[in-house]
C-alpha cells in the first residue's frame, strides 16, 4: 500500500492540486471537474493513511501480547542451573 502511495497516489494528488490552483470556482453550483477529481483523490489518499495508521495501531497490542506470552512461556519452563562437578584428587 506504501508503495503505490508513493508510486502513484502522492504524484497523482500534487499535480491535481497545482492543477487546480487557479481554476475559477464558481460561489453557487457545481464544483469543475477538475476540482472534484482532486477531492476524490484526496479523499482515497486519506483513507488510505488510516488504514495504514490503524494497522500500525492494531500491531502494537498484538507485538506486545505476543511477547509478554513468549516471556511467560520462558518463565514457566526456568532451565535447569548448572551443576558443578568437582573432581577431588
Amino acid at each position: 500500500m506504501i508503495a503505490v502511495a508513493h508510486a502513484w497516489m502522492i504524484p497523482q494528488v500534487v499535480e491535481q492540486g497545482r492543477a487546480i490552483d487557479f481554476v475559477p470556482r464558481p460561489e453557487d453550483g457545481p464544483k469543475p471537474p477538475e476540482v472534484q477529481h482532486f477531492i476524490r483523490l484526496h479523499v482515497v489518499y486519506v483513507i488510505a493513511d488510516l488504514v495504514k495508521a490503524i494497522a500500525a495501531f492494531g500491531t502494537i497490542p498484538l507485538l506486545w501480547l505476543s511477547a509478554r506470552a513468549a516471556s511467560l512461556r520462558e518463565g514457566s519452563h526456568p532451565s535447569p542451573p548448572p551443576t558443578h562437578s568437582s573432581a577431588s584428587s
